[in-house]
């Protein structure tokens, strides 16, 4: 069975050379381009995946990872760990996650995503499979 969804009307805020970008996701998007994204359970908890992830492209014009952080915290762990070829798109308040019903609450309650991979291709979103990033 394949999970296909469209991807949603949804603004993403985040920060790019220093200004706030606030675009539309079908515009974070190119639909000609084939784009790996990776919904990580959260900053700071996969950095051996995410630098996997910034090494490897899988066939992939772009891969962008995806968390429930905001702009800020995501910039600091990628800076930290040294990604330097993904994208980050911070999803600080759910919107995308629970879009793509993959929002899950850890053992102390806090809502994180379920790991997972989707192809982002011509305004659809195909759901990939499930990731081993922890």
């Amino acid at each position: 069975m394949t999970i296909t969804y469209s991807v949603p009307p949804i603004i993403a805020h985040y920060r790019r050379g220093g200004s706030w970008i606030h675009e539309p996701l079908t515009k974070f998007f190119d639909p000609s381009t084939r784009t790996l994204l990776v919904l990580l359970r959260g900053a700071w908890l996969s950095d051996a995946s995410a630098r996997y992830y910034d090494h490897n492209s899988f066939g992939y014009k772009e891969v962008v990872l995806c968390a429930y952080h905001d702009t800020y915290v995501l910039s600091m762990w990628a800076a930290d760990i040294g990604l330097q070829r993904v994208r980050l798109l911070p999803d600080g308040n759910g919107e995308l996650i629970r879009h793509l019903e993959c929002e899950e609450r850890d053992r102390a309650g806090v809502l994180r995503a379920r790991s997972s991979e989707w192809e982002v291709f011509s305004g659809a979103i195909k759901y990939r499979g499930r990731t081993n990033c922890r």
